[in-house]
């Protein structure tokens, strides 16, 4: 049966699909992109046109226009994505970023590898908060202003990256995903939490077993205002009960792992920086926020056992370099500690911030600057 009217808005919609998909052939967008992110997009956006074309195929031509508007809108998503990479893409090419997006895909790639997760993410830009599109897998930096110091967000929003990835580490149940079963199992949903804050709350702990007290310290001096401290959002609960989350997590990191080292950081340094933003010693506690936390670190111990944070000794050595960083003289030879990871070298710029408060503009510039180029020179063959 003719429809017109749907055929024409299908044929539109394809050939925007098709056109972008001529793009990444072009010798601008080739140079920006590695050949298997422009594989990887092809193929979505061939699948894409497959899906929008299904509306021609409906019984009825009123269930063609509902299945169109769907896909329309699932086109355009992904069209937007597209734009967004590329543009972060130039964006760091022109050095307008600083460095900062090659930092962020090195500790994001050694996350994933240390996940265990077989697809990773891209990084781009956006003038708003943090945040991951699903449909390519896109993490957004702020821009401008994204630091050393902010890439701990980078790997929170790996973590919902992580919630929809991370499969069974039991190939006989490599279907399933035991994060994603957890949003709306007995220690998510069921147990009272809003889905979309059961989300933020894993993200949250996934970020602190990669990073340690670095994430929980990096979201109370960078992201926490004080006066909205109990403020729940429509997306993301309040950051009382965030941060009562990461500190159950390294608590029960601790206890899991026989390692005080995890507890000793909740204790010395989260809750004390924590006390000195909002007055109180500690967030109010929520028995089902400790348990979801709890069950969130157990599943990453079971499912990604080689994510924990456990490179403290390679987070000293970097600091010491950071210091003399810092210093005025020629810039420092770009020399990554045997070993050092990307979180490693995070935590070193976290450990050096906290003990230089009084630091001058120059001097956080310069650490800035050192720690970014140590992260894109960490080796991308570290044997995780």
């Amino acid at each position: 049966m003719a429809r017109p009217a749907l055929e024409d808005r299908v044929a539109a919609v394809c050939e925007q699909l098709e056109l972008a998909e001529r793009q990444l052939d072009l010798p601008l967008i080739r140079d920006l992109l590695e050949p298997q992110v422009a594989t990887r997009l092809s193929g979505k956006l061939g699948d894409r046109r497959k899906s929008v074309k299904r509306a021609l195929s409906t019984a009825t031509e009123d269930a063609g226009w509902d299945l169109f508007a769907t896909e329309e809108k699932a086109a355009r998503q992904l069209m937007a994505e597209l734009f967004a990479l590329v543009q972060g893409r130039l964006f760091s090419s022109a050095g307008l970023d600083n460095g900062i997006a090659e930092a962020a895909r090195r500790l994001l790639q050694d996350v994933q590898e240390l996940s265990g997760l077989d697809r990773g993410v891209l990084v781009t830009f956006s003038p708003d908060t943090e945040s991951v599109d699903h449909t390519i897998g896109l993490v957004r930096l702020r821009f401008p202003g994204t630091t050393v110091w902010d890439l701990p967000f980078a790997v929170h929003e790996f973590g919902h990256h992580a919630v929809h990835e991370l499969t069974h580490i039991d190939a006989a149940h490599s279907d399933e995903r035991p994060l994603r079963s957890l949003v709306t199992g007995p220690f998510g949903t069921k147990a009272g939490i809003d889905e979309s804050h059961v989300h933020e709350l894993i993200a949250d702990v996934f970020a602190t077993v990669a990073l340690g007290a670095t994430y929980p310290i990096a979201c109370i001096q960078r992201r926490i205002n004080a006066k909205q401290r109990a403020t729940d959002g429509t997306t993301h609960p309040s950051w009382e009960r965030r941060v009562a989350t990461m500190v159950a997590a390294l608590n029960h990191m601790t206890k899991i792992g026989d390692d005080q080292r995890y507890a000793a950081t909740a204790a010395q340094l989260v809750l004390p920086a924590w006390q000195a933003l909002t007055g109180q010693a500690a967030p109010p506690d929520a028995p089902e926020l400790k348990a979801l936390a709890h069950k969130a670190v157990d599943v990453l111990a079971r499912h990604a056992p080689k994510l924990t944070y456990d490179d403290k000794e390679s987070a000293v050595l970097v600091k010491y370099e950071l210091t003399t960083a810092a210093e005025p003289g020629p810039p420092r030879p770009v020399e990554v500690p045997s070993n050092a990871g990307p979180a490693a070298i995070v935590d070193a710029a976290w450990r050096w911030r906290r003990q230089n408060p009084d630091a001058t503009p120059v001097q956080r510039s310069r650490v800035d600057k050192h720690a970014i180029a140590l992260c894109t020179a960490v080796p991308t063959d570290r044997g995780n």
